[in-house]
């Protein structure tokens, strides 16, 4: 009898537990899943890419986008965030999709293991997209990150701080303190800065990885296609003390080469603003040697949006998202 009870009343706990953790979970959900679940109009525009997206700003233009690039990301993230949302109709029917890609992107790992700290990257996807669209989905990880959010949601509620602070991907605060440990912005210099990010970006690059990155962009763009999309290939612009970093050799190897041919393969627009001579040596455009400034932002889109005239000029107005 007394053994029954005891395992009533720990199944009574352990159910406490779950429906406690639940609705501090839905509190406030992760970061990623607010925001989509607040759109209200399915997107005229997006991009997907790494922080180098971060450049694209669709309101200078009167665009409704969605400015979907993570730093560090992989094509493989960016065909399942396409997937996911494709599931959740986030995108008009007529929709241009824009894919930056960076120098680095075909040589990256789909988890980017290759980060400190190890396995932070992937929180940020475990934070919102469904196990099958996560590349070796873990439930441990998944329990991990779904925790982490409980947790801070519960900090929230002690101190009465309901705006807590957005953690870069969902990481922990101890992966925070790690990732600013390795950051190469703690370095002064913009110079010193062009040598450790290339280094790094050419660091995180493994030429096993080609084919099947080349093969995720195909899948990608062939599913934008089929979903009667516009695709648009584009090289963002670097500052050339980054870019000199890059043979040229290099590059056309393991990045141009690639793009042509995906460009002439399935007849989409490639724009190469990587070495345009309008921002290369212009140290005003640039926040660091990979990123633009406000005003080299302000720059570059008012060219770039110019340039893609003929693919937006008719773009249908942004539908209501149903959410029945």
């Amino acid at each position: 009898m007394p053994m029954k009870k005891f395992i009533i009343h720990s199944l009574g706990l352990l159910l406490f537990f779950l429906a406690s953790s639940w609705l501090l979970y839905k509190i406030e959900p992760p970061v990623e899943a607010r925001i989509l679940a607040s759109i209200k109009h399915k997107q005229q525009i997006v991009n997907f890419g790494t922080s180098h997206g971060y450049d694209f700003d669709y309101y200078q233009v009167g665009l409704k986008g969605r400015n979907a690039c993570i730093g560090a990301n992989t094509l493989y993230y960016d065909l399942q965030n396409f997937r996911y949302y494709k599931e959740i109709d986030l995108l008009n029917d007529d929709a241009v999709v824009i894919l930056p890609i960076s120098y680095f992107s075909f040589g990256l790992d789909e988890n980017r293991r290759d980060m400190l700290p190890e396995k932070s990257f992937v929180d940020f996807y475990y934070s919102y997209l469904p196990p099958k669209y996560l590349y070796d989905y873990s439930p441990q990880k998944h329990t991990e990150v779904y925790l982490y959010n409980v947790q801070e949601n519960f900090k929230s509620l002690l101190t009465g701080n309901r705006k807590r602070p957005l953690h870069r991907k969902g990481m922990s605060v101890k992966g925070e303190k790690q990732l600013k440990k390795h950051n190469p912005f703690r370095y002064p210099g913009f110079e010193k800065m062009a040598l450790i990010r290339a280094s790094g970006h050419k660091k995180s690059f493994d030429s096993l990885n080609v084919k099947k990155n080349r093969a995720y962009l195909e899948t990608l763009i062939t599913e934008i296609q089929g979903a009667g999309h516009q695709v648009i290939l584009v090289s963002t612009p670097f500052h050339e003390m980054y870019r000199a970093h890059f043979r040229d050799t290099w590059l056309d190897s393991n990045y141009y080469s690639i793009i042509r041919e995906t460009s002439i393969k399935y007849g989409i627009p490639y724009f190469d603003y990587s070495r345009d001579e309008r921002f290369v040596g212009v140290r005003a455009c640039f926040t660091d040697p990979d990123h633009l400034s406000k005003d080299g932002k302000l720059e570059f889109n008012a060219i770039f949006f110019n340039d893609i005239e003929p693919y937006i000029r008719n773009l249908s107005p942004p539908e209501l998202i149903d959410k029945n």
